[in-house]
């Protein structure tokens, strides 16, 4: 995987919060979260207001140090341009015979950060990071009750990869 120096990435909040719950807790991994913070003040990490919001509803160590990070300027997602993107993808859901109506309603939710997320990756050439995988059984024969972020992705033509795919791009190396 070759290392690119002007890719940006737009990160869905399991790429924080799982992280937090397990292998990369502050205490053992505080390079990580350095790293992470670097790259979120120099732009090449993007966080979404939604994805913002949802981290720091809470009051753990997670909330408390994304809210400490200084000059973070989540993405707004109520653009007219975002919202153009919002409503293709919606209706690529609702009419492509590949999810059931509970799949839209899930994704039609204001409050969901994951149509929003392809949404401003489409507008600004972002690539999308997610904890997400494909669904391999995509078909009109049997539609799915869940919409997953890669498949969108792929739908739309948009570059999609997981949190360790960021990593090497931006190049992290844990010291010793």
């Amino acid at each position: 995987m070759t290392r690119s120096d002007n890719e940006v990435f737009i990160i869905d909040s399991n790429i924080l919060i799982e992280p937090h719950k397990t292998y990369y807790s502050f205490d053992f991994v505080p390079e990580f979260w350095c790293f992470i913070k670097k790259n979120i003040a120099t732009k090449r990490i993007i966080i979404l207001d939604i994805v913002y919001d949802e981290i720091t509803v809470g009051t753990d160590a997670l909330s408390t140090w994304i809210k400490n990070i200084q000059n973070i300027d989540p993405l707004n997602h109520r653009t007219q341009e975002f919202l153009k993107h919002y409503a293709d993808i919606l209706n690529y859901i609702q009419t492509s015979g590949l999810y059931k109506i509970d799949a839209l309603r899930s994704w039609s939710v204001p409050s969901v950060a994951d149509p929003f997320l392809i949404a401003a990756a489409i507008h600004n050439n972002y690539t999308v990071i997610t904890g997400e995988r494909p669904n391999t059984g995509l078909n009109r024969t049997n539609p799915s009750p869940k919409v997953k972020i890669p498949d969108i992705c792929a739908h739309f033509n948009v570059k999609w990869g997981n949190l360790f795919k960021m990593l090497t791009q931006l190049g992290f190396r844990r010291t010793p």
